[in-house]
């Protein structure tokens, strides 16, 4: 198990010191946030920089996140074949970086919200994950659903290509049974967001919200998940987020190769 941070919540002025302030902080890796006007830029020379940067600073690209998606993804209807291009672009950066994970955001109208719209976003979803299986990334879906409408999707998608990334917070918020539904998803969490939630989803440090901690440290435990945890609490200065760090190591001894703890 490894510990990486959105880049987001690094407050930081550009990539350099994105890295620079996760290596400070201890930690393995870092998720970045994908820009649209990078991805349309075929000149682009990011994918190289963060190539770059990883190697100087002996850190691991654990994720890509393409947070605009919710702007009008796949799932809206109003976008156009578009949409389905940036996906195509976004898994490609993830294999040019090595990347293994895709984080793709449903939220809002993003959402897909009944039976329909979620065997609409699979159908759709699915040349892109088979893609992105021979290209050893997987897409992985963040949003409200349940478990049951998430393995709904994965038996339509059929692809070791989809997976799903895991935010314990967005589920309380929902008043779902964190703990049951790590069980039911097992191995198709493919990452996990530190986050908390008090009265909406992140509105407080991890360890002040409402989250199930020791649940959701059991319910790993037992589906065997060995992967990365990603930091996703309140942008702030560094001390803050130092205090995360600590809350995340405490919490999950396996950060710190103790097992059984």
């Amino acid at each position: 198990m490894k510990l990486a941070s959105m880049d987001s919540v690094l407050k930081a002025a550009n990539d350099a010191d994105a890295f620079a302030k996760a290596k400070s902080l201890g930690l393995d890796g870092i998720e970045i946030n994908l820009k649209l006007a990078d991805l349309r830029d075929p000149t682009s020379a990011r994918p190289t920089r963060l190539r770059e940067l990883a190697a100087e600073h002996d850190l691991d690209l654990a994720s890509m996140v393409l947070g605009e998606h919710n702007s009008g993804g796949i799932a809206t209807w109003w976008r156009d074949r578009s949409a389905d291009d940036e996906v195509r672009r976004a898994v490609e950066w993830c294999s040019d970086i090595g990347a293994q994970t895709l984080l793709l955001p449903f939220f809002f109208f993003n959402e897909p919200k009944g039976r329909t719209h979620r065997a609409a976003v699979a159908e759709r979803l699915k040349p892109h994950c088979e893609r992105a299986a021979e290209l050893k990334v997987v897409i992985a879906f963040e949003g409200v659903l349940t478990a049951e409408q998430l393995l709904e999707m994965a038996n339509a998608i059929d692809s070791p290509g989809f997976g799903v990334y895991y935010d314990p917070a967005n589920a309380t918020w929902c008043d779902h049974d964190v703990a049951s539904e790590i069980r039911a998803l097992g191995k198709l969490i493919r990452q996990m967001h530190i986050k908390d939630a008090k009265t909406f989803t992140g509105d407080v440090p991890a360890g002040e919200g409402r989250v199930d901690w020791k649940g959701v440290v059991a319910a790993l435990d037992a589906i065997g998940f060995d992967r990365w945890l990603s930091l996703e609490t309140p942008p702030g200065p560094i001390e803050s987020i130092a205090k995360s760090v600590a809350f995340a190591r405490k919490t999950f001894p396996r950060l710190n190769g103790v097992v059984n703890a």
